[in-house]
């Protein structure tokens, strides 16, 4: 495939997957918005504690075979078949469940706990299907197919939290609704993957026993689990130690800094298939250009976002969660720390490194927990805002230390990044109107910055040729 081919190609998976992200995982967003303006901020708190935990184990409980399927199926030569690699998804998914449950009674959570988790369990179970039919369309490159899976059970998740809402089951019936969304998405995902043509010239994959699966997919599946407890366990350990309102106006902050983070990072797994097939020079060039895109717009949205955090928090949220404005200022930051660290973790699994990344996000993970346990007490919520700035800005580091050969100079890019953030913040924050007018000049701005920065760049690069020439 030609460069100009594929950058297009890439650039229309991530915006498949980017508008499939937000039409999918931003209605799961405005299922904790409707929490919490229907029940209010303490609700709200038991819902994010308890989605954040039900979630947490859904997505890493199958020990990272969807990263692995991804990797191995874009090969000429798969080492797991996907059908073996469902059947352990699947089997440890239900000892997660089962442990789920059966661990927050035994550590004494409260019966409102202990019902929420049990009714979150289905979600949990078919999680599997879900992943390994996601991670066979993302190997052929067929991303609009995992966004209509997004999609299809967004919709059908947000409908029926709103009906459940609506009809007062409260906590629970949001939570049986986004168990119907997700049995959605598992049958989607299987139709679609049956009606889906087999490659041309398609090697046979040999059958592989779990104990392979599980040794080539647990290092990706301790650094997915060590990334989940990066970026949720503060909201666990402030469930713990503050009061629900609290957890509430954090909580509050963090829907909307991880649907960013989410979204941002969708370019990094459009591209994973891509580097998992290169090799050499062609992977550091590609790696370069990506690490330049990501840093200049996850700039760019951290310093629109922090610009209106007042506005947002407001249109969102309604006028009890201010708090929220001042913490999702400063949260926002997050955004370019976490789209690098996952663009070096992406590097790291195509070139079978997953080890690297799992020690990088262990450390992280550990100091995260930490963190929070000595600072939370401390400052409460804003000990929670400290320690996730610090682990995130750890965790780049290590990772980029560990993918060093990959990565190009950590400044790169970094001057032109700030520039357009300013721009972008400054026109964010001079633009009249509603928010959503001046997040519209916002990215309007950023538009035009980038292609005034590509052209330079362009013209420089050409004039050097001609000088040298």
């Amino acid at each position: 495939m030609s460069g100009s081919t594929a950058a297009r190609r890439l650039a229309l998976n991530t915006g498949t997957l980017v508008g499939g992200g937000l039409l999918g995982q931003g209605a799961k967003g405005l299922i904790a918005i409707a929490v919490g303006r229907e029940l209010g901020p303490a609700q709200l708190g038991v819902f994010t504690f308890v989605w954040t935990i039900a979630a947490l184990v859904a997505q890493y409980a199958p020990l990272g075979i969807g990263h692995l399927l991804v990797r191995e199926l874009s090969r000429e030569h798969a080492r797991v078949a996907s059908g073996d690699a469902l059947r352990v998804a699947a089997s440890m998914s239900l000892l997660a469940a089962v442990g789920l449950v059966a661990g927050a009674r035994l550590f004494g959570a409260g019966d409102e706990i202990v019902r929420a988790l049990a009714v979150a369990t289905p979600y949990v179970l078919l999680s599997p299907i879900v992943i390994v039919h996601t991670a066979r369309f993302h190997a052929r490159e067929r991303m609009e197919l995992d966004a209509v899976v997004q999609i299809t059970e967004g919709a059908i998740a947000l409908l029926g939290a709103l009906v459940a809402l609506r009809a007062g089951h409260g906590l629970l019936g949001v939570l049986a609704a986004l168990g119907v969304g997700r049995a959605t998405g598992a049958g989607v995902s299987w139709w679609l993957d049956r009606r889906l043509p087999a490659p041309p010239a398609a090697p046979p994959v040999a059958r592989s026993s779990w104990r392979e699966v599980v040794r080539l997919s647990l290092p990706m599946g301790g650094a997915s689990l060590f990334t989940a407890l990066v970026s949720r366990v503060d909201l666990v350990i402030l469930g713990l130690l503050v009061a629900a309102a609290d957890v509430g106006i954090y909580g509050a902050a963090a829907v909307v800094v991880a649907l960013l983070a989410d979204t941002t990072n969708e370019l990094n797994r459009a591209a994973y298939p891509r580097l998992s097939r290169l090799a050499g020079p062609h992977l550091g060039a590609g790696f370069a250009r990506l690490w330049r895109v990501q840093l200049a717009f996850t700039t760019a949205a951290a310093a629109g976002l922090s610009v209106l955090a007042g506005p947002i928090v407001e249109m969102l949220f309604g006028d009890g969660f201010g708090e929220a404005a001042r913490v999702l200022a400063v949260l926002a930051w997050i955004l370019p720390l976490r789209a690098l660290s996952h663009l070096c973790g992406i590097g790291l699994y195509a070139v079978d490194r997953a080890g690297a990344r799992t020690r990088a996000t262990g450390v992280a993970a550990g100091l995260n927990v930490a963190a929070n346990l000595a600072l939370v007490p401390m400052f409460g919520l804003w000990g929670a805002v400290i320690a996730a700035l610090l682990t995130d800005a750890v965790l780049l580091a290590l990772s980029a230390h560990y993918g060093r050969d990959l990565r190009p100079a950590a400044w790169t890019g970094l001057a032109t990044s700030l520039v357009v953030g300013s721009i972008v913040a400054a026109v964010a924050a001079l633009a009249p109107g509603h928010v959503l007018v001046r997040i519209a000049a916002g990215t309007v701005a950023f538009a035009g910055a980038a292609a005034a920065t590509r052209t330079g760049r362009d013209t420089a690069r050409r004039l050097r040729t001609e000088v040298s020439s």
